[in-house]
């Protein structure tokens, strides 16, 4: 009997021993610390025993179904190199009837679980499946249910796409010898943007330390740099590599040459917050040097709107002169950004929901070095006055030239045109004063810059809510002031207008200009700026944030323009017209925990195709992924394209539309005109955009049918008139197919 105690013991060691040797790679005892394998493949095989060790980790994607402590617990890492996998445990030997659970976590995240079941397998097998981002890294976790000890073996199985994650690795530098090959004492910026052609197949790359690419994808990759610079020449724009099996990493470098040195400062206004009524906003001022010289002496004007209170700022303003605010920084050097915090708070006694309220900035120095020779040295800027019982718009021209040509001014009342228009030229520093109205109407003054002036200026400017103040119950017009857009092109210079609302959805999507009437048209040849906002509403830190948005056919992909994000930690990619946004360890607090930070956005701006028909509509959508979570779905953002407009309205004023219909409106040039009775044979007026009269009729009857085919496409004004009744005016466009 001694003999089979002994021959049980030694077998029991000799398997012991067996299945000890066979647990390669090792397990850990901790997530933190263990080994990471180059691919969950590594793991197939693996037949081991538990530790007797009642290791209380503290962190597990799940538990089992009576909440038992966390002990003997085991950990292997690999990174993931296909988008599904599969993993099948099988538990025997167990020294008590509760079994092995088994589950995958993102890294060390206990609140990034892929995939667990809570059930504990006892003497059987269990296969989970998960899906997975190719190139991160994830944990694999067996614990023994209730202090169970078992042993176990996996085998993996990989069905998903297959695929590597390279080191990706983009810069451009300052090629001052001119020699197309960096030197370790030429400037040089990191994670720049360049678009990947494989196959016919674009894809837009930025901020990416790695990238992931298929076996589908082996082959000859053209990689193009996506920056644009007045000052400065390429190299060479496109590098060429093959990538195989054997690529271990792509580092790309592209040398700049300047032809011009000067510096280019650039300043971008972005609202963190939602523009709640009544509470703190909270803006980012993000700015860079985007020339080829060092900026000295650089400042930033911040220009509040009048029913704003500055709270504070990240750094101090170094001097306050409402509505005023000015920031001095350091010497931008090239490729050099930075940004800085605002809080401010609209005033709760003089405004009321639904006004829009603009913060203006303007960073210095803002001089332009290939300044065309024809400028005349003129240059026209805009501002206004609220008086007692009236607007007062005031054109000036601040250059140090006379204009020699003459100008036009429009003027928009809401939505309706023209409400004033004319031709003007002054002299330097001379101004013209334009007075309207103080009737709570929103007024908007469009001027036609001079000629050749430097840059892209188009100086535009809305006053809202004047004559609100010395009447408070005075009807006031409100969302017309994004309809347009702002005089902001020129990179120096941004605007950033919103609407204060009293109850939102904190996660959502904005286009701007909104677009024109109840169809939101804007000109085809414009940017339209979209602005992807979301907010951690959950009870619990968000580590990861993806936005997903597909950008529609009639968007210009060529002309995206990443703006603005709210966090360091972001990637984003274009394929097959997919904009993908990573926010990684992005941390995102609950709102609960801290508001302004549970908040962030993407900003871009792009155009419409320059062929794409007018008329056509516009549609985006985006999706927001809080770490695996279902995804939240945004509002849908809709514009319609039409072409050398300054404003477009599709509804006539109340006063028309109770007497009169225009059908249809839009139209090619041939459309009908019903009558009230009280207007029937009345006189008819056609007027173009300047004021002309291009078509009359006398006397026209209910159901008159209007055939002018010949007029060109844009915006028409329509007149009505009879007798003593009053004069009835509205518009309507004409739309020619392409």
């Amino acid at each position: 009997m001694k003999h089979k105690l002994l021959l049980l013991f030694f077998l029991s060691l000799m398997l012991n021993f067996s299945l000890q040797s066979q647990c390669t790679p090792a397990y850990s005892l901790t997530c933190e610390n263990a080994p990471i394998v180059n691919d969950a493949d590594e793991l197939s095989g693996i037949t081991c025993m538990m530790p007797a060790i009642h290791n209380s980790p503290g962190i597990l994607g799940c538990r089992d179904t009576i909440g038992a402590p966390d002990y003997n617990t085991v950990w292997y890492k690999f990174i993931a190199r296909t988008t599904s996998i599969s993993f099948e445990v099988r538990a025997f030997s167990c020294q008590n009837v509760d079994g092995l659970q088994v589950g995958i976590i993102e890294d060390c995240n206990p609140n990034r679980s892929i995939v667990c079941d809570r059930n504990c397998i006892y003497n059987t097998s269990l296969t989970i499946q998960g899906a997975f981002e190719i190139g991160n890294v994830y944990s694999l976790f067996l614990r023994g249910c209730n202090g169970a000890i078992c042993d176990y073996q996996i085998t993996v199985n990989g069905s998903g796409t297959a695929g590597r994650r390279i080191p990706f690795l983009t810069s451009i530098y300052e090629d001052t010898n001119n020699n197309c090959s960096y030197d370790s004492n030429e400037k040089r910026k990191r994670d720049v943007t360049v678009i990947d052609s494989f196959n016919q197949v674009k894809t837009t790359i930025s901020h990416q330390t790695y990238y992931n690419i298929l076996k589908s994808n082996y082959g000859r990759h053209y990689f193009k740099l996506d920056y644009k610079n007045p000052y400065a020449t390429i190299c060479s724009d496109w590098l060429i590599q093959d990538i195989d099996s054997s690529t271990k990493d792509i580092n790309l470098e592209y040398g700049i040459m300047s032809f011009i040195t000067c510096p280019l400062m650039n300043v971008d206004v972005n609202l963190k917050t939602v523009a709640r009524f009544c509470e703190i906003w909270q803006y980012d001022i993000h700015y860079a040097n985007i020339g080829t010289e060092t900026a000295k002496n650089v400042s930033i004007a911040l220009k509040l709107d009048n029913h704003m209170e500055y709270i504070s700022s990240s750094i101090q303003p170094s001097s306050i002169n409402l509505p005023y605010l000015y920031f001095n920084l350091p010497d931008v050097s090239m490729f050099e950004s930075g940004y800085f915090i605002l809080n401010v708070k609209n005033d709760c006694n003089a405004t009321k929901p639904g006004m829009t309220h603009c913060v203006e900035a303007h960073i210095y120095p803002d001089s332009l070095c290939n300044v065309s020779t024809l400028w005349n040295k003129a240059s026209l800027k805009i501002s206004s006055t609220c008086d007692k019982d009236k607007v007062i718009f005031d054109i000036w021209n601040s250059g140090t030239g006379d204009m020699d040509q003459l100008s036009k001014y429009f003027i928009v009342e809401d939505d309706i045109l023209p409400m004033q228009s004319s031709e003007f030229k002054l002299n330097k520093n001379q101004h013209l004063f334009i007075e309207r109205p103080s009737n709570g109407k929103t007024y908007r003054l469009f001027v036609n810059q001079v000629k050749n002036h430097p840059g892209n200026s188009a100086p535009t400017l809305a006053v809202e809510y004047c004559g609100y103040q010395q009447n408070p119950n005075v009807a006031m017009s409100l969302g017309y002031v994004n309809m347009f857009k702002e005089d902001d092109e020129d990179l120096f210079v941004d605007k950033q207008c919103n609407q204060s609302v009293s109850s939102f959805d904190p996660n959502d999507k904005i286009g701007s200009p909104t677009g024109y009437g109840i169809n939101s048209i804007i000109d085809r040849a414009n940017y339209i700026e979209y602005l992807i906002r979301f907010q951690n509403t959950g009870t619990d830190t968000a580590f990861k944030v993806v936005l997903k948005d597909k950008l529609d056919d009639n968007l210009d992909l060529s002309s995206f323009e990443m703006l603005a994000a709210s966090s360091p930690n972001y990637t984003y990619t274009i394929k097959d017209r997919l904009l993908e946004v990573r926010f990684l360890r992005i941390l995102l607090p609950p709102q609960s925990q801290d508001d302004p930070g549970s908040q962030g956005y993407f900003k871009f701006k792009i155009k419409p195709n320059a062929n794409a028909i007018l008329g056509s509509k516009i549609h985006n959508t985006a999706e927001i992924y809080f770490d695996y979570n279902l995804p939240v779905i945004t509002n849908q953002v809709s514009h319609q394209l039409l072409k050398d407009i300054i404003s477009v309205g599709l509804n006539p004023v109340d006063k028309f539309r109770d007497f009169v219909a225009i059908i249809p409106n839009p139209n090619s040039g041939i459309f009908s005109i019903k009558l009230h009775e009280r207007y029937e044979h009345a006189d008819l007026r056609i007027l173009n955009q300047m004021g002309q009269t291009v078509f009359t009729q006398k006397g026209i009857k209910n159901n008159c049918i209007i055939s002018k085919s010949l007029l060109p496409e844009g915006i028409y004004y329509l007149e009505i008139t009879k007798n003593q009744q009053l004069k009835l005016n509205s518009k309507f466009i004409v739309i020619k197919s392409e």
